[in-house]
């Protein structure tokens, strides 16, 4: 059930979008958390199944309802070398992502080359989980006269021997939105008791 659990996650989580809103400098800064079904190839790790000639080829946007509808089964991706090391640790974050979404987790603006080691994935922000060992990054996308637009999620997975927060600057998290798609109601998952109304707000690039 952990690969059809993370892809049903997925798949839900593609209704709504995340406001993400953090003070600094007495100002505020709100960044939009969006998903995208085409994403799920390479968040559940299926990039790193290529050994898997039986593996059946599909465009990345289809990878979710084959997952979903059982033509893609646990038991085929399990055969691949990398399983338990690159694919495993993701499948059992994005199973458990939108209650970390739902529940308190901190977030972090990222400069990678203050990490003390080195990593290829590229991202502008790191969300970690305050109740299980999870990380979720994401790369912010701004459009041409600087406003964001969305995020790109970038790579979630199971916390291991790399700290991914370290030298990096947490932030004031002040207020958590998510918004239905569909109806575009907004509900309010947290909001800090310092929030203030009165603060400036800027969409940062």
């Amino acid at each position: 059930m952990l690969l059809i659990n993370s892809a049903k996650t997925w798949k839900h989580l593609c209704n709504y979008t995340y406001g993400l809103t953090y003070g600094r400098k007495k100002k505020l800064y709100t960044i939009n958390l969006a998903f995208k079904t085409s994403d799920f190839f390479h968040m559940a790790g299926f990039q790193y199944l290529d050994d898997l000639a039986s593996l059946p080829k599909f465009s990345k946007a289809k990878y979710i309802d084959k997952v979903i509808d059982g033509t893609i089964t646990l038991a085929q991706i399990e055969k691949g070398q990398q399983y338990e090391e690159s694919v495993k640790p993701r499948l059992l974050a994005l199973e458990n992502l939108e209650d970390i979404l739902n529940n308190p987790f901190s977030l972090y603006s990222v400069i990678p080359r203050f990490y003390p080691f080195v990593t290829q994935i590229k991202f502008d922000y790191l969300i970690r989980s305050e109740y299980c060992g999870v990380s979720f990054l994401f790369l912010i996308q701004v459009d041409e006269n600087g406003a964001v637009r969305t995020c790109d999620c970038t790579s979630v997975f199971m916390e291991g021997e790399r700290d991914y927060t370290a030298n990096q600057r947490r932030l004031s998290l002040l207020r958590v939105t998510r918004t239905e798609l569909s109806t575009g109601v907004e509900t309010t998952v947290f909001k800090a008791g310092t929030f203030k109304e009165s603060i400036p707000e800027n969409k940062e690039a």
